[in-house]
């Protein structure tokens, strides 16, 4: 499979850095327009994007929306359920602007998405990150990751970070 990593190729997956939405508010698609291009995402490259993480914070509270160019899909995911419809709308805005005249709404479809519910208010951005790796991979993110491996989870994410990457010898408990 490629990965995406060649110079100047399309990634396969890419992650925004959590400025994306709190821009976007307080400038609209004109304060975001060349961060697509800089990810070398930008109109019908999108296309070859299986998997466009933007994780989000509104407040307190983070969750994580996910657009696949190759599906045309746009999914939410929140470990508290609260209601998607600002975010697809963001989304389905970004995505818009991205693909300019390629934009075509009736392709493109939100799609329901589950995430496992965190059991206190603290977790949600281990769920973020949980979501974001199972999306990226492909995975059911409610069968790959649960509320009881909230401990785990964040032992993983440390040594991801300590690491420098998912490389070498540490296991992926959730994703084998």
């Amino acid at each position: 499979m490629d990965s995406g990593f060649t110079k100047g190729a399309t990634p396969r997956v890419h992650a925004f850095n959590t400025a994306l939405f709190t821009t976007y508010q307080a400038k609209g698609y004109d304060g975001v327009k060349r961060w697509a291009s800089r990810a070398k995402i930008d109109g019908i490259r999108l296309f070859s994007v299986d998997c466009l993480l933007i994780p989000i914070n509104d407040g307190l509270h983070w969750t994580l929306l996910v657009v696949s160019g190759t599906r045309k899909t746009i999914s939410y995911f929140d470990s508290l359920y609260e209601k998607p419809q600002k975010y697809t709308a963001f989304g389905r805005a970004f995505v818009a602007g991205v693909l300019s005249k390629e934009y075509r709404e009736e392709d493109w479809r939100v799609v329901d998405a589950s995430s496992s519910q965190q059991a206190n208010g603290l977790d949600c951005g281990v769920f973020v990150c949980m979501n974001a790796l199972a999306s990226a991979l492909g995975r059911d993110p409610v069968q790959a990751f649960g509320a009881e491996e909230v401990a785990a989870a964040r032992r993983m994410v440390g040594a991801v970070l300590l690491n420098g990457g998912m490389k070498g010898d540490f296991a992926m408990k959730f994703y084998e």
